[in-house]
């Protein structure tokens, strides 16, 4: 069997870096793309000029398109907002443009996406259409841009991604922080959900949107086992011996120090995988979860 070659955008991400070690565990060929390649094996991008090496796409045979500015990491300007809609969808755009152009011989492409996807409407399946606000509709257009390879007949496959739990990076290593501290504190009402997902299991995940062919379409990638804000922080304090306060952090605070950003933190909703089963999962529950990331 001919070795097959994986495409990977955002490799220098949180997901990208531990996707990369599965896939070559697993036998793949792993290409990059960066604005400034300095490695073997990656090639030259600039989503914003409309430049790809079209070298990489001929040797090309699945995409994962993991591309995108860092929705938490700065407040939301105008600017911002543009940057973080468009470092998704123009690059999304801009691989199915030179795919068409370079012939490449693609079975795959897989698009991250967000749960973002619903908004905050409550409990929400696959099903659901896009729901309301700046990230929702971030998400949708992202997802319209991958469509294209659907409709070109290249098998498509949506990754709607909860909040990543890694001890390397992500949000997990900030919210144990002050728990650690003895600071175990919900955020606003703390009834709001956090739909979460081991990285490990996300990149198995991904890997088996690249080998399984029956895979299509949308699917949310968040552990089965539902958790509200007030929960995982008591679950954290629980791992790390610290009290557990049953009074929150109001939500005033938190929307003037973070601005329309805020709502990473104060909003949820319950989001559940029809398509994804419970035994895809090694990590199905929180606690199984945070206490291996910090036993590595």
């Amino acid at each position: 069997m001919m070795t097959e070659t994986v495409l990977i955008t955002g490799a220098s991400g949180l997901i990208g870096r531990h996707l990369s070690i599965l896939l070559k565990d697993k036998g793949y060929r792993v290409l990059t793309l960066s604005r400034k390649p300095k490695v073997e094996g990656a090639y030259r991008w600039d989503p914003l000029n409309g430049y790809l090496d079209l070298e990489a796409l001929r040797q090309t045979d699945h995409i994962v398109h993991l591309a995108g500015a860092g929705i938490g990491d700065r407040r939301w300007t105008e600017d911002r907002k543009k940057e973080i809609l468009n470092s998704r969808v123009l690059s999304c755009e801009l691989l199915y443009r030179k795919c068409m152009e370079a012939g490449a011989p693609l079975k795959t492409f897989v698009s991250a996406s967000a749960v973002g996807y619903y908004g905050d409407e409550p409990a929400l399946l696959e099903e659901a259409p896009a729901g309301k606000g700046f990230l929702a509709s971030v998400c949708e257009q992202w997802e319209l841009a991958a469509n294209r390879f659907e409709k070109a007949g290249v098998r498509t496959v949506k990754i709607r991604t909860g909040i990543v739990l890694a001890a390397d990076g992500g949000i997990l290593p900030q919210m144990a922080l002050p728990v650690r501290l003895g600071f175990g504190l919900a955020f606003g009402s703390g009834k709001q959900y956090i739909p979460w997902i081991h990285i490990d299991d996300l990149c198995t995940i991904y890997l088996q949107a690249i080998q399984n062919e029956r895979w299509s379409g949308a699917y949310n990638a968040v552990a089965p086992e539902p958790m509200t804000n007030r929960a995982f922080t008591k679950v954290l304090a629980g791992l790390f011996h610290k009290p557990f306060w049953p009074i929150s952090i109001p939500a005033l605070p938190v929307q003037l120090l973070l601005g329309e950003r805020s709502e990473l933190l104060l909003k949820g909703s319950l989001i559940r995988s029809t398509r994804l089963y419970e035994n895809t999962f090694r990590f199905a529950n929180l606690r199984s979860a945070v206490s291996n990331l910090f036993s590595k």
